[in-house]
């Protein structure tokens, strides 16, 4: 069966997965070192997605350390776990309705 995405304008739903770490401007910077985030956006391509995630993040004086992936999300993707199946549709689907980059939480691990 075809990955089936959602488009808008030209666009699809990418979703990521991020490696980050702290800058001296963020209030955890002395206790955590970095971590791993999921990101949503809809965007034209992989490099829009990327620029998005950077930016978002860097107003929250996060950088990016290392991108695990980037790929289309498939809105019909079902996830073993139920709860995390609820998670992510509902995080695709903020990330559809929105012009913002959606993120998971945000696993972080101390210094």
């Amino acid at each position: 069966m075809a990955q089936r995405t959602a488009t808008i304008r030209d666009s699809q739903l990418y979703w990521g997965s991020i490696e980050y770490s702290y800058t001296k401007k963020h209030k955890q910077y002395a206790k955590l070192k970095g971590g791993l985030v999921y990101a949503f956006f809809v965007a034209q391509d992989v490099r829009e997605f990327l620029a998005a995630v950077e930016a978002e993040l860097g107003k929250l004086h996060i950088e990016i350390d290392a991108v695990e992936f980037v790929s289309l999300y498939d809105v019909d993707m079902e996830w073993e776990d139920e709860d995390d199946n609820d998670t992510y549709k509902q995080l695709a689907e903020k990330a559809v309705q929105s012009s913002e980059v959606v993120f998971d939480d945000f696993y972080a691990y101390e210094r």
